[in-house]
């Protein structure tokens, strides 16, 4: 038993250790205010996939409650900010495919007397904030005055640029890679990659390495209504 506790001590002090730093603290992130105008802590955790994979183009969700991320970083603060055990899977995909994981994410809103909130879709039966995804790689724009699968009015590279023909390589989960959450296309994509490393660990050493992390712009995305 002693040594037992021994071991959970040492496991607190490690989540309590402090792994590197961030410019400046992001304070919780409120779910609606963050679908729509941006997240950094999902920029982080998208930042985090592309240097991990080189992938051009990246997704991740968070969770069903506001996180933010508190500096120093703490392993403990990192494995509340991404609450899975996920790891990364590259996919072929076209910029068609990208179209309509984004009319996916596009469909988390609905107009109430002309002013954005959460689709009740993503509310009941229960609460799945967690699939709502938020892309970096990608500069696009949602327009919530037209219907649930045609609101993306514009979609192109990061510096605006088309993203034209051919293929590119998105990073996701591999909770999402699996196509679950209304992002069925994903699961007819051929699979380039596969990681091993679960995320928490991913972004700890990220932090380790760049500390201290920078506000990240790595997506440019609008939401008109």
């Amino acid at each position: 038993c002693e040594a037992l506790l021994a071991l959970e001590k040492a496991v607190q002090n490690w989540l309590d250790e402090p792994i590197g730093a961030l410019q400046s603290p992001i304070l919780p992130e409120e779910k609606l205010d963050a679908a729509l105008h941006g997240s950094r802590v999902a920029a982080l955790f998208n930042q985090v996939q592309l240097d991990a994979t080189g992938a051009d183009v990246s997704c991740t969700s968070l969770g069903n409650d506001p996180v933010g991320l508190a500096s120093p970083v703490t392993m403990r603060g990192v494995t509340a900010a991404y609450l899975f055990a996920n790891t990364l899977v590259v996919l072929e995909v076209t910029e068609e495919v990208l179209r309509q994981t984004l009319e996916r994410c596009a469909a988390y809103f609905t107009l109430v007397d002309g002013q954005p909130q959460i689709s009740e879709e993503f509310l009941l039966p229960k609460v799945e904030h967690y699939n709502y995804d938020f892309y970096a790689g990608l500069s696009y724009t949602f327009d919530l005055r037209r219907h649930v699968g045609s609101r993306v009015i514009r979609l192109a590279k990061l510096d605006g640029s088309p993203l034209g023909g051919g293929t590119f390589r998105l990073c996701t989960s591999n909770y999402r890679a699996t196509g679950t959450g209304g992002y069925e296309i994903l699961r007819e994509c051929p699979v380039l990659w596969r990681g091993g490393t679960e995320m928490p660990d991913l972004t700890a050493r990220y932090i380790q390495t760049h500390s201290p992390v920078p506000q990240l712009h790595n997506a440019e995305m609008r939401v008109i209504w």
